[in-house]
């Protein structure tokens, strides 16, 4: 399913009140300690509609994964992220693809198993 660009343009005209955005080193904190917890070591990460970028770019600081993909679907979101300051080191390989769920999901691209998916506010 398709949105309109004033679909986009109303959901994206106050960024704080996204909750990737408002809570976003909240969201790192509590997940870093939680996975810590548990001893899970987290090497890749994928944020499925990153919105602005404020929640991965946490994440990426938090774990310094090797491998990083995020999908947007809004073209107005999209333009306005900027993911040449979110890598903490310029080893994580990143992607990002301007597309919605469906489209990557049914895509033969083939990716490797990612241990962390971030998918806040989405569905």
């Amino acid at each position: 399913m398709a949105f309109d660009l004033t679909y986009w343009q109303k959901n994206y005209s106050d960024p704080m009140s996204m909750d990737g955005i408002g809570y976003a080193k909240d969201h790192e904190r509590h997940l870093k300690s939680f996975l810590a917890l548990e001893h899970v070591d987290i090497s890749s990460i994928v944020d499925l509609a990153f919105g602005y970028g404020h929640l991965i770019r946490e994440m990426l600081r938090a774990f310094i994964p090797h491998t990083a993909l995020g999908i947007e679907p809004s073209p107005y979101a999209f333009k306005k992220a900027k993911p040449n300051k979110w890598r903490p080191v310029g080893s994580t390989e990143l992607t990002l693809l301007q597309e919605d769920l469906s489209t990557w999901s049914l895509s033969k691209r083939k990716y490797e198993p990612l241990d962390l998916g971030i998918c806040t506010s989405v569905f």
